[in-house]
């Protein structure tokens, strides 16, 4: 993309044949746009053009400040269907979506600068929050009808809220059924209907079992039910109906606030695991590797972290740092065969391998456990940098695997991404960071980049 603009914008190009992507990602001086199908692969299947698709590749005509007019033409064929492209060309564009998105990465990094308080009072602002607005609302006035109808039933009461409620009738319940369990032990065991004990033995099983119906009597008795004029209606009504009330605002004001607070309750998830990771404190704050690890801007920040935190990277060779960097770039399992006659390092490479999946095993399955999605570990985008970053010819590359060329080029572009984020780490880890400016220098070559 990056070498077609330049030679579109020198003039040097008459015509490009291209897929949508060319449409989306550059910007050059076009006159004329020639849409030969109104449907385009998504990644899984052919589907219909959206609105936003066709002005965005009709768009590509005629750009503003480098020409005067464009034309687009959708001319028939076997794969154009002009009653849609009439339609599309009349609809507005799609409508703009949140694509806000909580991950370990943003966490650190908000974490770095902010604290917790103000994190929340800057996601409870964000887009995804306005364009619920009216959800919210309706929800907010859900809850507060409720909350008010039920506010004055207990107005005169000893509960200040419904949660209170809920509570203390739980509480009331729970301890009542273990006071009368214990009174219950403790008189089969003074008529002598338990006899598996001698009487020394019966003497220090009472004693147990008095102090704990003395705990629960004083719960009993720390609980203010006794004295409210709700007593009878909270405790002794079978239906439950007051009980259900109460569940019901408690009901309505957790789905209002979980709406709400959608985005904070995510980072607090995503916080609540660098606190057990040792990346921050119960308060919020980074730790030292916390700090460090907020400079990663990757997919898998806390992946690499760990493999940083365990010295696994700082003994790679830059050959090696490439391959196993790759796989964490790779966001998507693919059925990848490698040539069997293809010769390279093979055991020095798959020890590293095999190395790293050890040392990053056990943040992986407490990732999992606490439902985060983890990266598909793949061993043949290992071998496909780790064979080019070593000197092997493109041409070598591109045989080794099924996959495309484009794609090829992706995954090292992307590898050296996450490798330029490692080298900002000069302060901490200077000689990783050192290493990871190697490594881009071996796979940042020709032809995946064509100098000027």
């Amino acid at each position: 993309k990056f070498v077609v603009e330049s030679l579109m914008n020198q003039g040097l190009l008459d015509a490009i044949f291209s897929t949508s992507t060319v449409a989306a990602g550059v910007n050059f001086p076009a006159r004329t746009v020639v849409l030969m199908q109104s449907d385009r692969f998504n990644g899984s299947e052919f589907a219909d053009l959206t609105p936003s698709d066709l002005h965005q590749t009709a768009g590509r005509a005629g750009r503003r400040g480098k020409d005067k007019i464009g034309f687009a033409l959708m001319p028939h064929g076997r794969f154009q269907n002009p009653h849609l492209i009439n339609k599309l060309f009349s609809k507005p564009a799609d409508p703009i979506e949140s694509q806000v998105k909580i991950d370990f990465s943003m966490c650190l990094n908000l974490l770095y600068s902010l604290s917790p308080d103000n994190i929340y009072d800057l996601l409870i602002k964000t887009f995804l929050n306005f364009q619920r607005s009216e959800q919210i609302k309706a929800l907010e006035h859900d809850y507060s009808k409720v909350f008010t109808a039920f506010s004055s039933k207990i107005k005169d009461t000893l509960c200040s809220d419904p949660e209170q409620v809920i509570f203390r009738i739980n509480e009331m319940s729970y301890n009542t059924k273990k006071l009368s369990r214990y009174k219950k032990r403790k008189l089969k065991i003074v008529r002598g209907q338990v006899k598996t004990f001698d009487a020394e033995e019966q003497k220090s099983k009472l004693l147990k079992i008095e102090k704990s119906i003395d705990h629960y009597e004083k719960l009993l008795n720390e609980l203010p039910c006794n004295k409210c004029i709700n007593y009878d209606i909270c405790h002794h009504d079978k239906s439950l109906y007051f009980y259900a009330q109460a569940e019901t605002v408690h009901s309505k004001k957790e789905s209002y606030e979980s709406v709400k607070n959608q985005v904070w309750n995510e980072f607090n998830k995503h916080l609540d695991f660098l606190v057990l990771t040792g990346f921050a404190d119960n308060k919020g704050k980074l730790s030292k590797d916390g700090i460090w690890a907020s400079k990663l801007r990757l997919d898998q920040p806390l992946i690499i972290a760990e493999l940083i935190r365990k010295g696994f990277l700082e003994k790679l060779s830059p050959e090696l740092l490439c391959a196993i960097i790759s796989i964490f770039v790779n966001d998507r399992y693919r059925d990848i065969i490698i040539d069997p006659s293809f010769k390279f390092q093979q055991k020095l490479l798959s020890n590293s391998f095999i190395e790293m999946v050890e040392t990053v095993k056990d943040i992986m399955r407490l990732m999992e456990k606490n439902l985060f999605r983890i990266p598909e570990i793949q061993y043949w985008s290992a071998v496909v940098l780790f064979a080019w970053a070593d000197g092997k010819s493109w041409d070598k590359i591109i045989k080794l695997t099924t996959v495309d060329e484009g794609d090829l080029a992706m995954l090292i572009f992307r590898t050296a991404d996450n490798l330029r984020q490692i080298t900002s780490l000069a302060d901490t880890h200077p000689e990783l960071a050192k290493k990871a400016r190697k490594s881009i220098d071996l796979i940042l070559k020709e032809p995946v980049i064509i100098p000027f």
